[in-house]
């Protein structure tokens, strides 16, 4: 029997609305299963428990300790902390706790309590108090399947100068709650025992639905000198002693019971009665019974608890309360005595005292009894935990609160045992999740999905062991894959095979790249215990939690008698072992209207890696040394904090800051040459960049008093800028290996230091790392999987490049055929017809120049601006791309004959080495298409925006590698976008527009990588710069790349940069009435859509996003896509047969490489109207784009979709799509939208004043209108 802990969390984690000035609010939906009944009343009290948010680096320092003393392979192997130095270690920052007594005090809340680090202040106060506080109201709720009622809030907020400080604040919006049960039994031996075969599932469900009766247990007296399990069992009715037969314990005896002791938790109202514990050792245990054990073990009391001994009433008896605490206490004193035993009874007083008796323990009794533990000098070595939930039910802040709590515990040297789940991998017709999609998912269970606890799944039978389930209930073990939690590494070998063993079974119903559980499983079936006087038979989790938890008591017992130290912290330990554990291969966790997951050979989702066996754990614990005699360290485990971040390596000081395997289209060639010279940039943390995301957020919303004032260089240098103190680290750190202050570059803002002239083997050096060359096709690179730095470094610097990034910037037009006459060949083109229409205008098979003009609406625009300095359009060429003039001066002859000298007279920037060739092309450039996506950017961008200026950036690799011995030779070492960004930033004078033609999938960046890029483009944002991207020309994902690297299972392929926030994303469309998504089945182009895995999606797409997943539906592609994620594209344009001049000859593409320079030219275009009206350009367009984009200043496209990954992908509907966008630009609407009167459409607002500091931008006025919340980069990408 598994019991359900009721959790009460508030999360702040990304910031959901503003509602008021200067408050920050959490909202969630109710979930499906309860509904609103009437407000709290009055009279009610909460005990309030605010979470500080502990500073990165103390989460990184406790992770790095907790693994050190649990690896087997560490020098500090055993070393755990102790109460003093865990609390100095894990203090909260005097700032935070500062202001938060602060917000308190000045409401009026003047007697609250702290935790002994800091880290949680506690006060009970009236209910209305409470919403007064939070801004909230309180509810009653009830379940709708059983009647229990809770009090909730699902609406709360911070004021903003307290929120950055507060990482939970409960009781508040989490639904998390116990469902206790019990079984009982007894048949006559079956068939298939009888005649010595598997029993078939449906015989097994036969059998425990049977009327059970009597049933014999054998004695210790009955046994042989050397008993087997079946001297010892009967399956129906298990008993301490089988199972210390089962699993070895029988014949230890224990030799430390001064010095050891095991610990078990009770929750809800629990206790542990003695009586009851003294019948059931007489019965099971005699010789515990005989010492006294039932009297000996210590109870404390915590939050209020009591230690009921008297006999339940009927009220208690019809709850079960106690029965948990029966099974607990006797199965650990069954099977571990004589260890000494601690329980813990907590309380935590009903913080809605007026809701009558069904509404119940409103506070966090988690938090209430680590608070108590932790605050303790001696720990028990060894506690079991028997109570949990649906994951989803804890908010993710608090879940991630209580993990750091357990990580705690083990750095200390204590063993946490939690039950894996009741319900497999979901309870049938209720696996859905509660975010609002109600989408089909498997519902993983907390706190077993925490990295730093053991989770114990459950068995049946003997003769074959299975995974557990009982016929006659819901109960089967639980197992699946954490939603919150990345898998941590020591399970990575374990858990790839057998990811691999399923192949795709329940692909999209899981994570595959979550912690998985459970690690270990033990007998969870038709357990005998003693409650209210009388023998009842259990199943759950619940019994196998214990079992486990007395076995590591008895290891420790024989660690201790060797003057060796506690195992603490199993799982590093257990996943090491190559003995000690005995496999299960019958059964499944079943669930969620599923098969679930299998038993399988080695660890599985069933069962973890088996059941224990004693005496071979015992040798190894015994063997063990402070290190264990490996050459090769295992890589480190995901941050509870950073799931897929950072990892640590105890054999150094180093930190390993990014491993990121080599996507599959890149072979490894070998180790790169040692004195192979490139650039190697150093990205340096910059000092507030969230101050310039904040104050991005003001100047491009057209909402905001400050729209349209940008920032000067000047001005976004003071937010980027990193402290003196990082920028000396990083000095030091590179001095130490010989590498001099004149040997380095610096960034304007010093947030990059490069070195221009480093060798591979001074980088491995610095880096802790490897080089290898690498190739796809024709491209080679030099990259390094994985790196590490220096501890004393690592806080200091975001990212390295060139390291683990394949990122190789694919052009995106898609070659057509040579392309014939259109229309234009009996139109005027130099003097078009004002009232051309789309018809007349537009050849379908070759669109130029004049047939956009007229889809767009631009003909009749006459710009009024193009002389001033303020406006140029710009694009950038990676890869070796190139602007030829003789074939724009073609082009433009031909279908804008006003813009052809526009040709001759457009800027040429070369940058890090780029070269924009103008001589005839050699047949190896023509071979590869060299210059035809950059013939193709220029001429659209001249083709739709002349007159407005034209400058064009071509990137190159740098200094170009001194030797080149083979084809094989790398190539392209830097990464072109942060050479473009970082050039640009150090500009006094920028474009108004950027359009970008290059990007790959997504997972082929490193989130290092990803966020710097992208906070990059925020810069450019933040000084007026629009950066327009293509969406990509493979739909959802050509099926190749349809993957999801950590598990490998199906999933759509996100692009970057698109799913950056900071830009705008352009998809393409074809034909003109009706325009539809953009494709050509020639070529499989598709226009690309979806939603990104590295960053949430920002509130300015909230709405429209929203609305459009509600008519797509929950279970359309469910599990193939982040839902959560950035959605892209954000508009269209056409980008089907595109007609462009290359190497002389007329040609047609398709892609969003065309689509982007056609929105850019739009925007010139508009940004012209803007300025001829002395208001500034438009900038990082999205939060304006999202404002209108249902005013008319976009043609809506409904049909089409975009295909891929053998799906037909997101379809195309009215309003803001997955396919399209907003759809396609209209100019003249968009000109008066964007021409509004009155400072909050657009005026010039006051600039900011010269040198202001990164920590006091511009705040706006109370009656400034509020973004409902900001869109940060997740919080596991820092």
């Amino acid at each position: 029997m598994m019991r359900r802990l009721l959790v009460f969390a508030g999360l702040f984690a990304y910031c959901c609305a503003l509602p008021a000035q200067g408050r920050i609010t959490e909202s969630s939906t109710i979930p499906p299963a309860w509904r609103k009944l009437r407000p709290a009343s009055d009279a009610a009290t909460v005990n309030l428990q605010i979470g500080v948010k502990h500073e990165e680096d103390t989460m990184n320092e406790l992770n790095r300790r907790l693994y050190e003393v649990s690896d087997p392979r560490s020098h500090s192997y055993g070393r755990h902390l102790g109460r003093e130095e865990m609390a100095a270690l894990f203090r909260a920052p005097d700032e935070a706790v500062a202001s938060i007594e602060h917000w308190l005090l000045s409401s009026n809340v003047t007697s609250f309590t702290k935790s002994a680090g800091n880290d949680w202040i506690t006060a009970s106060l009236p209910v209305r108090q409470v919403e007064e506080l939070l801004r909230c109201r309180y509810f009653e709720f009830e379940n709708v399947h059983d009647g229990a009622v809770l009090v909730r809030t699902t609406e709360w907020s911070l004021p903003a100068h307290v929120a950055p400080h507060i990482d939970v604040v409960q009781p508040t919006d989490a639904f998390f709650r116990p469902k206790p049960s019990s079984r009982y039994g007894g048949p006559p031996p079956p068939d298939w025992e009888q005649q010595g075969r598997l029993p078939t599932h449906a015989e097994l469900v036969e059998e425990d639905v049977l009327d059970r009766g009597h049933l014999d247990v054998p004695t210790i007296d009955e046994l042989p000198e050397n008993p087997s399990v079946d001297d010892a069992c009967n399956r129906l009715a298990v008993t301490p002693l089988c199972m210390r037969v089962l699993y070895g314990t029988l014949s230890y005896a224990a030799q430390s019971a001064a010095t050891n002791r095991m610990g078990v938790v009770n929750f809800l109202g629990n206790n542990n009665n003695r009586s009851d514990i003294r019948r059931y050792l007489e019965l099971y245990r005699p010789d515990a019974a005989a010492a006294g054990a039932a009297e000996a073990f210590d109870t404390e009391l915590v939050a209020g608890a009591d230690d009921r001994q008297t006999p339940n009433t009927a009220e208690q008896f019809a709850r079960h309360m106690g029965l948990e605490g029966a099974l607990d206490v006797e199965t650990m004193l069954g099977i571990g005595h004589p260890t000494p035993l601690t329980t813990w009874n907590v309380g935590g007083q009903p913080p809605f005292r007026a809701s009558a008796a069904k509404v119940r323990n409103g506070n966090e009794p988690y938090m209430e009894w680590l608070h108590h533990l932790l605050a303790q000098e001696r720990l028990p070595s060894v506690i079991s935990v028997s109570y949990a939930d649906e994951e989803q039910t804890v908010p993710e802040a608090y879940a991630r609160r209580v993990c750091a709590a357990f990580a705690q515990l083990g750095a200390r040297g204590v063993s946490v045992l939690v039950a894996s789940g009741d319900e497999g991998v979901g309870k049938d017709g209720l696996c859905v999740t509660n975010d609002g999609r109600n989408a089909t998912r498997f519902m993983p269970a907390f706190p077993a999905s925490c990295p730093y606890v053991t989770a114990v799944g459950a068995t049946r039978h003997f003769t074959p062991v299975m995974a557990a389930f009982d016929g006659r209930s819901d109960f089967v073990t639980g197992g699946g894959f954490s939603e919150y939690f990345a898998r941590p590494s020591y399970q990575d070998a374990a858990v790839d095979g057998y990811l691999r063993g399923i192949g795709a079974l329940h692909d999209g119903l899981y994570n595959a790249g979550g912690r998985a559980v459970p690690d270990i499983s033990a007998q969870g079936y038709h357990y005998t215990i003693i409650y209210n006087g009388t023998a009842h038979l259990l199943d759950g989790t619940s019994g196998s939690a214990p079992t486990v938890a007395a076995i590591v008591a008895l290891l420790n017992d024989a660690l201790l008698a060797e003057k060796k130290p506690p195992l603490g912290f199993l799982n590093p330990w257990l996943y090491a072992a190559k003995s000690g554990l005995r496999d299960v291969l019958h059964g499944a966790a079943t669930g969620c209207n599923t098969t679930g997951f299998p038993a399988a050979p080695g660890w599985d989702a069933a069962t973890g890696l088996g059941t224990p066996w004693f005496p071979e754990l015992k040798d190894l614990a015994l063997a063990r040394r402070s290190r264990w005699d490996h050459p090769k360290m295992p890589k480190y485990w995901p941050l509870w904090l950073l799931p897929a971040s950072r990892f640590f390596r105890p054999e150094s000081t180093h930190v390993l800051q990014e491993s990121h395997p080599a996507p599959d289209d890149w072979a490894r060639l070998g180790r790169a040459d040692a004195e192979h010279r490139f650039q190697l940039h150093i990205g340096v943390r910059q000092g507030n960049f969230a101050g310039l995301e904040k104050r991005l957020l003001e100047i491009s919303d057209p909402a905001h008093q400050h729209y349209g004032a940008h920032l000067s260089a000047a001005q976004v240098h003071a937010y980027t800028a990193p402290t003196d103190e990082a920028v000396a680290r990083v000095h030091a750190w590179l001095a130490a290996h010989g590498i001099g202050a004149a040997e380095l570059r610096h960034s304007p803002a010093r947030d990059w230091i490069s070195v221009p002239n480093m060798t591979v083997a001074r980088a491995e050096a610095l880096l802790r790392t490897e080089y290898h060359v690498y190739r796809r096709a024709t491209a080679s690179v030099v990259r390094a999987a994985q790196w590490s730095l220096p501890a004393d470094v690592h806080g200091f610097v975001d990212t390295v490049h060139p390291t683990s990034a394949f990122f190789p910037v694919r052009r995106r037009a898609a070659t057509g055929r040579t392309s014939p006459a259109g229309s234009d060949a009996i139109i005027d083109v130099a003097h078009p017809p004002p009232d051309l229409t789309p018809e007349q205008a537009c050849n379908e098979t070759a669109v130029t120049p004049l047939c956009l003009r007229v889809l767009c609406g631009t003909l009749n625009y006459t710009a009024r601006a193009a002389d001033s300095s303020r406006n140029a359009m710009a694009l950038c060429n990676f890869s070796g791309e190139f602007n030829n003039r003789t074939d724009a001066r073609l082009f433009l002859q031909t279908y804008r004959p006003d813009a052809a000298p526009a040709a001759d007279s457009f800027g040429i920037v070369e940058i890090a080495g780029g070269v924009n060739r103008q001589g005839p092309s050699t047949q190896a450039q023509l071979d590869h298409g060299a210059g035809k996506e950059g013939g193709l950017d220029a001429q659209v961008l001249l083709g739709l925006g002349h007159p407005v200026p034209l400058v064009t950036y071509t990137v190159g690799s740098g200094a170009p590698p001194p030797w080149t011995p083979d084809p094989s030779a790398p190539t392209n070492d830097n990464e072109p976008f942060l050479l473009l960004i970082e050039w640009l930033l150090a500009q006094t004078l920028l474009p108004t527009v950027l359009s970008i033609s290059y990007a790959d999938t997504e997972y082929t960046v490193p989130p290092s990588y990803a966020r710097r890029v992208c906070g990059g483009f925020a810069q450019l944002g933040a000084r007026g710069v629009s950066v327009v991207l293509g969406s990509g020309d493979w739909g959802v994902g050509r099926p190749a790349q349809c993957h999801d690297r950590r598990s490998g299972g199906r999933r759509f392929a996100a692009r970057f940069p698109d799913g950056c926030p900071w830009v705008t994303s352009v998809g393409a469309t074809r034909g003109v009435r009706p325009q539809v998504v953009g494709y050509n089945e020639d070529n499989h182009f598709v226009s690309g859509g979806g939603f990104s895995e590295y960053f949430a999606r920002p509130a300015y797409q909230d709405a429209a996003v929203a609305r459009y997943l509600a008519r797509l539906g929950q279970r359309q592609h469910a599990g193939l896509y982040n839902a959560r994620g950035r959605a892209y594209p954000d508009v269209a344009a056409m980008g089907t047969r595109i007609v462009t001049v290359w190497d002389g000859r007329q040609k047609v593409v398709d892609g969003t490489s065309a689509s982007a320079p056609v929105f850019a030219a739009v925007v010139a275009l508009l940004n012209d109207a803007r300025l001829a009206e002395k208001k500034p350009p438009l900038g990082f367009l999205n939060p304006w784009i999202y404002a209108v984009g249902d005013k008319g200043g976009f043609v809506d496209v409904v049909n089409g979709s975009t295909t891929g990954c053998n799906t037909t992908g997101f379809p195309a509907m009215e309003g803001w799509d997955v396919a399209s966008g907003f759809g396609t630009p209209w100019f003249p609407r968009l000109k008066e939208l964007a021409t509004l009167d009155g400072p909050a459409h657009g005026g010039l607002a006051e600039p900011i004043p010269t040198g202001t500091a990164p920590t006091g931008p511009v705040v706006a006025d109370s009656g400034a209108k509020k973004s409902e919340k900001p869109w940060y980069i997740p919080s596991w990408l820092q």
